[in-house]
């Protein structure tokens, strides 16, 4: 693995997410029943970004930046400055390889949850152990605005969301309304912090 650099998600970086690979062969899959996840046999080839895929998901994290969010992107290659390679304020920051994105906005029936509204590794770096960090640094951002919990509605495959279980996550009980109602397959979880 090259260098990789990390720098507070600017606003920019979100239209650069079809330089991260996002696809994935699935083997098995997650469905919540009774209040339980249950895992299933499932094979599904995920492709890259579709062009129907990033015009339908650029306009919620542009949203979710725009009300008070902020998150991490992670780039590779040259940082464009020698003094701070791990925030970089900007220019030339090399290809995007990961990013997170926190919405800003409070939800949850105490008003004290933020919502984890996208977290991607490009494909050749997942188990490389950007995401663990990634993911810790995003939590800590929401920790930082005073959020209790922090949400999540995870794709269904079981690398997802073992990745989120191996962080403490756990079923939302209920999951949000809102969010279910966006991706109603998918499994939502929250993170007490």
């Amino acid at each position: 693995m090259s260098t990789v650099h990390w720098r507070p998600l600017q606003r920019s970086d979100i239209a650069r997410l079809p330089e991260i690979d996002r696809s994935e062969s699935v083997e098995q899959r997650y469905e919540v029943r009774d209040g339980h996840l249950v895992l299933l046999d499932h094979h599904e080839e995920i492709p890259r970004w579709s062009q129907a895929y990033y015009d339908a998901r650029l306009p919620r994290l542009y949203a979710s930046f725009d009300h008070d969010g902020c998150g991490w992107s992670v780039f590779e290659g040259d940082p464009g400055s020698e003094d701070d390679p791990d925030l970089d304020g900007g220019g030339d920051a090399g290809r995007l390889v990961a990013i997170s994105v926190l919405d800003g906005r409070w939800m949850g029936a105490g008003l004290d949850m933020l919502d984890l509204t996208f977290i991607h590794v490009t494909r050749e770096l997942r188990g490389s152990g950007i995401g663990g960090p990634l993911f810790d640094r995003t939590a800590d951002l929401a920790r930082e605005r005073g959020a209790k919990r922090m949400y999540v509605s995870a794709s269904s495959s079981r690398s997802t969301v073992d990745f989120y279980l191996r962080r403490g996550m756990r079923l939302a009980q209920p999951p949000d309304p809102a969010l279910a109602a966006i991706e109603p397959a998918d499994i939502h979880l929250e993170l007490e912090l």
